[in-house]
């Protein structure tokens, strides 16, 4: 009986070890699983990585394309900013230059109307003077003075 014993002991420890066996089976199978499983979640996550990576670099490059437009808008506002006071300048000089050359117009008007005056006063002068005469230098300042020859007719009159 001792050989029906050690048999039976035999079996039943052969059963515990296939038991062990078969939940250790099933423990290994599970870890293989979640170890595919954290693999495909390794992927998915290098996957994230490259696409954020990716628009890391498109936000980067569109940062520094925003930065260069903003530099060169900035350096063309400055450009008109400088154009702008170059206008205002020359506009300022030419609006000097307007105001003196309308102040030497009237300048000029009024020595014309003085000159002018002066010449009629003459002209009352000579017709006092020359009235009745044929040919007298009377007509001929009237002409003179119509023509803008005032010149000419002093010199004119001076020598008759």
């Amino acid at each position: 009986m001792q050989a029906a014993d050690d048999i039976q002991a035999t079996q039943t420890h052969l059963t515990q070890i296939a038991s062990e066996t078969s939940i250790a089976q099933a423990k290994a199978n599970s870890s293989l699983k979640e170890v595919q499983l954290l693999e495909e979640r390794v992927e998915e996550v290098k996957l994230q990585y490259k696409i954020n990576q990716r628009h890391l670099e498109d936000t980067t490059s569109a940062v520094n394309q925003a930065a260069l437009k903003s530099q060169r808008a900035a350096n063309d506002a400055k450009g008109l900013e400088d154009d702008y006071r170059a206008v205002a300048e020359q506009l300022e000089i030419k609006s000097r230059a307007a105001e003196e050359a309308r102040n030497r117009a009237e300048e000029l008007k009024k020595q014309a109307n003085k000159l002018a005056s002066e010449a009629l006063a003459k002209l009352d002068m000579l017709k006092e003077s020359f009235v009745g005469r044929p040919g007298s230098a009377v007509g001929f300042l009237r002409r003179a003075v119509r023509r803008g020859n005032l010149g000419r007719a002093n010199n004119k009159i001076s020598l008759q």
